[in-house]
C-alpha cells in the first residue's frame, strides 16, 4: 500500500523504530470541492486513520489525501475498523486507461475482489500529509 502514496517516508520514517505497525481504524473523513468561476472542479478526501504498533501500545493518528476522489461510497457512517485492510489498485497495472489511477476500498472479509465493507472510491493521485502520536480523548461536544 505504501508503494502507491506520495511521501509515504514521513510516515514510514516516523515510525521507523515501531515495527510492526498497521492502519488500524478510519477516524476522520473530510470531502472537499473546490470550484473555479469557469465551472471546474478538484475533490479532494482527506482520511485519518489510527495506526497502532502490533508491539506496544502507542498510536498514531496519520492524514492521508486522496486527490481527484471520485465515486466515494461510505456503506455505513460509524467507527470504520479497516484493520490493515485498505487495498489500493493502480488500475494503469491492468491496462485500465483512467483519470482515476487508483481504486481504494477495504476488503469485505472475502478477498480482494469481492467488494468492500464500508468504504470505496477511486482518485487520482495519494499523499502522506501528517503524522501525530494519538492520545485518546474525547474533545467532541
Amino acid at each position: 500500500m505504501m508503494d502507491f502514496i506520495k511521501n509515504s517516508e514521513l510516515i514510514v520514517n516516523f515510525l521507523k523504530n515501531k515495527r510492526p505497525w498497521y492502519f488500524h481504524e478510519i477516524i476522520g473523513i473530510n470531502f472537499q470541492t473546490d470550484l473555479d468561476y469557469e465551472g471546474n472542479s478538484k475533490n479532494v478526501l482527506l482520511i485519518t486513520f489510527i495506526i497502532k504498533c502490533s508491539q506496544l501500545s502507542d498510536e498514531y493518528v496519520a492524514t492521508i489525501k486522496f486527490v481527484d476522489a471520485s465515486d466515494v461510497t461510505l456503506n455505513k457512517v460509524t467507527r470504520v475498523p479497516i484493520g490493515d485492510r485498505l487495498i489500493i489498485h493502480d488500475t494503469q497495472q491492468n491496462g485500465w486507461e483512467t483519470k482515476q489511477r487508483y481504486h481504494v476500498h477495504d476488503d469485505n472479509g472475502y478477498g480482494e475482489e469481492t467488494g468492500f465493507r464500508f468504504i470505496d472510491f477511486y482518485c487520482s493521485a495519494i499523499e502522506a500529509i501528517e503524522i501525530k502520536s494519538f492520545e485518546r480523548k474525547i474533545t467532541l461536544e
